[in-house]
């Protein structure tokens, strides 16, 4: 059985704590980790830190997928 996916406008932010994985909420595709630093994105030898912010937004990097992703940054 085939579920229809919500379109991104229909999706609400989920929050994310420290420690947790930041999974893409359609293909499930890892887009980052949370840390007591902060948001950390690693791909190949690319490395990004991001401290401080409230939301992120993700456009989930599989081919197949492309689709944006928001999530509230929470305090663990």
């Amino acid at each position: 059985m085939m579920h229809r996916q919500p379109a991104p406008n229909e999706r609400r932010p989920e929050t994310i704590a420290t420690g947790e994985p930041v999974r893409c909420a359609f293909c499930g595709a890892l887009l980052a980790t949370t840390g007591p630093d902060g948001l950390r994105i690693l791909r190949s030898q690319l490395e990004v830190l991001i401290g401080g912010a409230e939301h992120a937004t993700f456009v989930c990097y599989r081919p197949g997928c492309r689709r944006i992703n928001r999530f509230d940054i929470g305090s663990g």
